[in-house]
């Protein structure tokens, strides 16, 4: 299956219907579009990259309910990785078994948990990297901020836009396009 005729995906929306309404947060009625998702999740995926997650690696998200969150789990998805999501309602050794047990390379945190991922860090050492949404502690990288440095690769939204287009014209043509343009 392509990844536009995947309807859990940002992108497959975000081709469709860019401004329609991606979800809502409830406590503070902040809106996000698909357009919107999948530009974060794109730029987190890129991020994820550069800090060297690939294919199969694992990140672990510590955070509450919040507008990040979602964007983060699309970008894991979109790098290929496997994400772990920590309860808010446990304890630092439980947190500190989780993050060790999944074999986390990143672990993102909101500030509102930033205790609680300084004494990870200081336990579980700097096997992994560590970012922050919110307002990010001394010694926690800002995700947003490294995230939206992230730019897509010259070429590939026009390799991706050309795919999009030739699978819409076989499927109007009853026909399937068997690799997307662009790959070999």
């Amino acid at each position: 299956m392509h990844e536009e005729e995947r309807p859990y995906q940002p992108r497959y929306h975000a081709a469709r219907t860019p401004d329609a309404l991606a979800y809502r947060m409830c406590t503070s009625g902040e809106s996000v579009t698909f357009a919107e998702l999948e530009a974060r999740a794109n730029q987190g995926a890129h991020l994820l990259r550069t800090a060297g997650i690939g294919v199969g690696d694992h990140i672990a998200i510590l955070m509450e309910n919040r507008r990040e969150f979602l964007e983060i789990c699309f970008a894991a998805d979109r790098a290929g990785a496997y994400y772990t999501t920590i309860s808010t309602h446990l304890t630092q050794n439980e947190i500190t078994y989780i993050v060790r047990d999944c074999a986390a390379r990143v672990v993102i945190g909101s500030d509102r948990f930033s205790g609680v991922l300084d004494a990870l860090r200081s336990e579980a050492g700097d096997t992994c990297a560590y970012y922050m949404v919110g307002a990010p502690a001394a010694g926690f990288q800002d995700w947003s901020a490294a995230a939206a440095q992230q730019r897509e690769p010259a070429g590939v939204g026009r390799i991706w836009k050309q795919s999009r287009q030739a699978c819409r014209a076989a499927s109007r043509l009853g026909g399937r396009l068997e690799r997307p343009l662009g790959s070999a």
